[in-house]
């Protein structure tokens, strides 16, 4: 089956009144990783010809249907069932984990049965996460529609005062603006318990362009500019981090790996030793942020005691 190109005019009886599953490919001619996934693409549609529908919707030519469905970088790749997404991926998949990725969706869908509720969640200017905490209810209507914030929650200071300066909030009578969904960062809150889930949002103006504060929007605009350019954008992330508990009088000191009363005073840059003794920690905190789709590929002892 060749994959066909669907238009904002046709995307409701091609897509949403569909039979069975369809894979969306939002795609433009200038994006460079839309054309490196092309081949992959080709190739599920006919390796899936009889399971799934595979159609492209160009986002220049047909505005619409990807702005409703919050499409904010591409390639986004879309699994629609019964007319509702199902699933979604962003940026250009190697063939083997587009295929999984197919695998999975046409048998499950990313929701969380025992989930009672989600947190949706936009950064400030700080890094600090602002948003609602909705009732599992509304987690369609969350990946679908989005719901509003107001523009100044990116421009607060760390005690979460308007930053008047950037001419948002008392300013501007502080409007709200629609925020959709990043439906790939959908993931559950395991330090939480199991009835919690998150997912991070992305934020328009009134005529549903990028909002300028929105850093999200900001990165994607460079890579997009790089893309055009015959780049590809990317980044590596270090955390560094103390292990710390407070003694008697409250001050906080580096914290016993698990299981001892010693507490690390010395210097011992890379030692191994101590990745072990505080495997129990550092373990968790793996499985975490594997839960919650963060690469987490490295752990190193670094200069301080319990700094890793």
């Amino acid at each position: 089956m060749t994959i066909r190109h669907v238009t904002d005019a046709s995307f409701e009886e091609d897509v949403l009144q569909a039979p069975g599953p369809v894979v969306v490919d939002f795609w433009a001619e200038w994006c460079g990783p839309c054309k490196q996934i092309a081949p992959a693409l080709e190739d599920l549609a006919q390796r899936y010809q009889d399971k799934v529908q595979v159609v492209k919707v160009n986002i220049d030519e047909n505005p619409s249907t990807p702005s409703r469905y919050g499409v904010r970088g591409i390639p986004t790749i879309m699994m629609f069932k019964a007319g509702e997404v199902s699933a979604v991926k962003v940026g250009a998949l190697p063939k083997s984990r587009l295929f999984e990725w197919v695998d999975s969706s046409m048998t499950s869908h990313p929701d969380f049965p025992d989930v009672r509720w989600i947190d949706v969640l936009i950064p400030d200017m700080w890094g600090i996460p602002r948003g609602k905490r909705l009732d599992a209810s509304a987690l369609e209507k969350v990946l679908t529609t989005g719901i509003v914030l107001p523009g100044s929650t990116y421009a607060m200071d760390m005690q979460g005062n308007n930053v008047e300066s950037t001419g948002v909030g008392f300013a501007d009578g502080d409007p709200d603006y629609p925020c959709h969904a990043v439906a790939e960062t959908l993931a559950p809150v395991p330090w939480l318990g199991a009835d919690h889930a998150q997912v991070m949002l992305s934020m328009s103006d009134a005529a549903d362009r990028p909002w300028w504060l929105d850093p999200r929007h900001i990165v994607q605009r460079m890579a997009t500019s790089l893309g055009a350019l015959g780049y590809r954008a990317r980044v590596a992330f270090e955390l560094e981090f103390y292990l710390v508990e407070r003694d008697g009088d409250g001050t906080l000191q580096p914290a016993p790996p698990p299981g001892s009363s010693r507490r690390p005073s010395e210097t011992q840059v890379y030692l191994m030793d101590d990745v072990e003794a505080y495997g129990p920690v550092l373990g968790d905190m793996v499985t975490t942020c594997r839960a919650q789709n963060i690469p987490a590929d490295v752990i190193t002892m670094e200069y301080a005691p319990a700094q890793f």
